[in-house]
């Protein structure tokens, strides 16, 4: 069987676990679901997850969606580990409190990250994955300052 993994490049969790199987190499095949299309709320993704997000994995009749996956290496630390850096929201157009949080946000990463190399240890966890994800689409509607 092959495992085929459901993803939107919208969506920073869906890109977290594409940088997570690329770390781990696992081979699977990519699907697309266009959110502005309402791609994820046809029969046959209900079916494969009534929440109808993305990321979905679907291996043979099995389909795993909004968790991650306990295997061999685990980057799940602590949960209140994890949350504590969690950087959230959605972002269109940035006004100018939105730009505020933002640079807040990015100051917020850097003093983790002047203190520990990784975000929740001494180890690459799912939450510096998931900063990364959710920075770069980030960068895309107000730059990361390069010289910091």
């Amino acid at each position: 069987m092959h495992l085929i993994l459901y993803v939107s490049d919208a969506s920073p969790p869906a890109r977290a676990v594409l940088m997570l199987a690329e770390i781990l190499q696992l081979e699977f095949d990519k699907q697309y679901i266009n959110p502005v299309l309402r791609e994820q709320d046809s029969l046959e993704m209900t079916q494969k997850n009534p929440m109808r997000t993305v990321p979905t994995l679907e291996d043979g009749e099995f389909c795993l969606a909004d968790r991650y996956s306990k295997g061999q290496i685990n980057l799940t630390p602590l949960r209140s580990i994890v949350s504590a850096p969690t950087f959230l929201g959605k972002l269109s157009q940035p006004s100018g409190s939105m730009v505020t949080n933002i640079e807040d946000a990015y100051r917020t990463l850097e003093a983790y990250l002047s203190q520990s190399k990784y975000l929740a240890g001494p180890e690459m966890t799912i939450a510096d994955i998931s900063a990364v994800a959710t920075v770069c689409g980030i960068d895309g509607l107000h730059p990361i300052d390069k010289k910091r």
